[in-house]
């Protein structure tokens, strides 16, 4: 189902929209039509194929998104010489996005029509932030009307300042990448080659350096279970291990303690073990 897109001139926010693609491109119209029903539209698009091994297929969708919305907001198509993951695509977007800040959208989710409108207003109103994120619902084909005809009302309760240590240790509220607007800076990238926690890395980072914010709302919406859920032990142990890779790297670079680092190891391997014992009956 593609949803219908307001054909009125709408205003443009200094945001610049990030999705990786990877033999995904069906999705990534999908995705990218939720852009264009927004009540504010983004600067630009950039779209990254990973080298998807279903070349014809998705560079005929790729095309088939210029063409249809390039008379909206700037499309941009990146194609990767070699496959590195969502971190490295998201890397190649961001290195030439233009917006002042950066908004992440997988190529299976969608966003509600309000969310670049409300998240951007925050963070025009609350620059000592460094990013902002909301919630995200698993939803059905059937349910995109429902979830597109929600109106968001946003109070003041609705704004909870995230903090950082609690993040290193809860890992929540932030989940996922499309999620995520943040500001548009050059000292903080996904790690190239890593492809396991690489999203938790980023916001941690972003954390400790900038702050963030929750905007306690759910604002967008994906077609595929939450990570973990009925997965396999080996794929729970590969998000650990990346996990516990951060922890590390985040030590190394002085943002926490070595304390921190082993305290935060330590409870992220007794939520691993529950975890595993949980999808394992």
């Amino acid at each position: 189902m593609i949803m219908s897109v307001p054909q009125e001139k709408r205003e443009k926010a200094d945001v610049s929209v990030i999705i990786p693609v990877y033999n995904s491109g069906e999705e990534a119209f999908r995705a990218v039509s939720s852009i264009a029903a927004q009540t504010l539209l983004p600067r630009e698009v950039i779209l990254v194929d990973d080298c998807s091994p279903e070349v014809k297929s998705t560079r005929k969708w790729l095309d088939k998104i210029t063409n249809q919305f390039n008379n909206q907001f700037s499309i941009k198509v990146l194609y990767q010489i070699k496959n590195g993951g969502p971190g490295e695509c998201r890397n190649a977007g961001w290195d030439i996005a233009e917006g002042k800040y950066i908004a992440f959208l997988d190529s299976d989710d969608i966003w509600h029509p309000q969310k670049l409108e409300i998240q951007y207003k925050f963070m025009i109103d609350h620059p000592d932030y460094g990013f902002s994120c909301h919630h995200l619902n698993v939803i059905h084909e059937n349910e995109i009307h429902t979830f597109y005809q929600k109106k968001m009302n946003i109070a003041e309760q609705d704004i909870i300042q995230i903090n950082p240590i609690r993040y290193l240790f809860k890992h929540y509220p932030i989940g996922g990448t499309s999620y995520v607007m943040a500001k548009n800076v050059s000292d903080i990238r996904f790690v190239p080659g890593k492809r396991y926690s690489e999203d938790y890395l980023v916001w941690l980072e972003f954390c400790f350096k900038y702050g963030g914010a929750l905007i306690n709302q759910f604002m967008g919406a994906s077609f595929k279970p939450f990570y973990g859920v009925g997965g396999l032990s080996q794929n729970l142990w590969k998000l650990e291990k990346g996990e516990l890779e951060n922890y590390k790297l985040l030590d190394q670079a002085g943002i926490i303690s070595p304390g921190i680092a082993f305290l935060a190891s330590g409870f992220s391997l007794i939520k691993f073990i529950r975890r595993v014992l949980i999808t394992s009956f």
